[in-house]
């Protein structure tokens, strides 16, 4: 765990327009937008876009709290816990795949359970 906490320390640090701290929830906003929008052809609204900005929060200020030492544990169970925290109408709609040949991915595959 010491060198993926070092690696998300590191990076954190730089606050310039770009640092990951400000462009990774600008551009994750942006993409679930365009998910949610463009890709899914649903509407954004109000309660979709509190969703979105709740995972990106979680995503920009609570995962940081891994590597500076506030959660022990390691990176697959604070992942897992970050999943489980997704609201479920945001996980479910962003589990459905639209178009799995159009999109060029496989069809959706459901991880949780063990393979057959």
């Amino acid at each position: 765990m010491t060198d993926q906490v070092a690696f998300f320390e590191g990076v954190s640090k730089s606050q310039d327009f770009n640092a990951i701290d400000n462009y990774s929830p600008r551009k994750r906003r942006e993409k679930l937008y365009e998910t949610i929008v463009d890709v899914k052809h649903l509407e954004l609204t109000d309660k979709l876009r509190f969703q979105v900005d709740a995972v990106v929060e979680m995503e920009t200020h609570l995962f940081p709290r891994w590597h500076q030492g506030g959660y022990h544990c390691s990176i697959e169970e604070i992942c897992q816990w970050m999943a489980d925290s997704i609201p479920r109408e945001l996980y479910n709609l962003l589990q459905i795949p639209t178009h799995p040949r159009k999109f060029g991915v496989m069809p959706y595959v459901d991880f949780t359970r063990p393979p057959m």
